[in-house]
């Protein structure tokens, strides 16, 4: 047998692309406070901060240095790259996602959606106590799925579904509507089951609850319309009022009656009565998802920083 001996003469060493930190989601708790989830240094590292609203829009307390907060007239702006430096300064709590699990830590571990749901792309509350979400599947895995979490028993399940879900909003009885683009679903909250389906009255990119009810009723948005719809018969959309959006939407809120449309061109606010519309913000909204609305103002990612602005009586 021969042996060779393999002499290097040279190495190379191609710089690695940076890791991406960015603004990943927006949620309003029931307290009031903002939560963020946000991408870190480290790959694939998610964290919570939780923080009074008025924190993060720019009237720090001594809990955060005024460097991290930039006052731009009516808005104001965090750099979310100066984000990994909060964890040594005591703003509530920044921690990694599932690194505790005990009763009273924040945020803990229930359970792992499963492949199915493997990125949620929004949550709801069932009126179990069930937090249940939706999303496209896997990597490499067409379609998505429907899946809950019940963080008393901490039990997780998931169904297949052929297509990716983008949003799930709460209803009266225990049920759910799942929406996809071209496909709404009731489902069954109690029984994990699917009770009926029907088409959208357009291309939706966004569904959120105006009030369970009953009867409940759904502002649902596609790029250019808004309908104002009853949800309460499963496997029908009563349509009750539809306007045209005053700017691209990505993602549509409900504030006080109001629809607030979020998307590439800025914000404007809908009433929902009488489809009168006023835009309020032209920062773009970077992401459907990291946009909220708490303390009377939306919240929302805009290139490397959160942004917020007051909503207009």
């Amino acid at each position: 047998m021969t042996r060779r001996r393999l002499n290097v003469v040279r190495s190379l060493a191609p710089a690695q692309p940076a890791v991406a930190r960015g603004l990943h989601g927006l949620g309003t708790g029931p307290d009031g406070k903002c939560d963020m989830a946000v991408r870190t240094r480290a790959p694939c590292c998610s964290a919570t901060i939780r923080q009074p609203a008025d924190e993060v829009a720019g009237r720090p307390s001594s809990r955060m240095e005024r460097r991290d907060v930039q006052l731009r007239g009516a808005r104001a702006g965090v750099d979310l790259r100066e984000l990994h430096e909060w964890r040594d300064r005591g703003i509530r709590s920044v921690q990694a996602v599932g690194v505790r699990s005990g009763p009273d830590d924040h945020p803990r571990r229930i359970g792992f959606l499963g492949q199915r749901v493997y990125r949620p792309l929004n949550t709801c509350v069932a009126e179990d106590g069930k937090i249940w979400s939706v999303g496209p599947a896997g990597w490499g895995t067409t379609g998505g799925g429907v899946a809950y979490a019940d963080p008393v028993a901490l039990r997780t399940e998931a169904t297949a579904l052929p297509e990716a879900p983008h949003d799930v909003v709460p209803l009266s009885g225990n049920r759910l509507l799942v929406c996809s683009g071209s496909l709404l679903r009731w489902w069954d909250g109690t029984g994990n089951r699917e009770l009926a389906q029907a088409a959208p009255p357009f291309p939706l990119v966004s569904a959120t609850l105006i009030d369970k009810g009953p009867p409940g009723r759904v502002l649902l948005a596609g790029g250019q319309e808004l309908a104002v719809g009853c949800a309460d018969e499963a496997g029908r959309i009563a349509i009750q009022a539809r306007y045209p959006s005053p700017v691209p939407c990505a993602r549509a809120l409900v504030w006080n009656g109001r629809a607030v449309v979020g998307g590439a061109s800025g914000f404007a606010v809908v009433d929902l009565r009488t489809g009168a519309a006023r835009p309020f913000c032209h920062a773009p909204l970077g992401h459907r998802w990291a946009y909220t609305i708490a303390a009377d103002a939306v919240f929302f990612h805009s290139g490397t920083h959160l942004m917020t602005a007051a909503i207009p009586k």
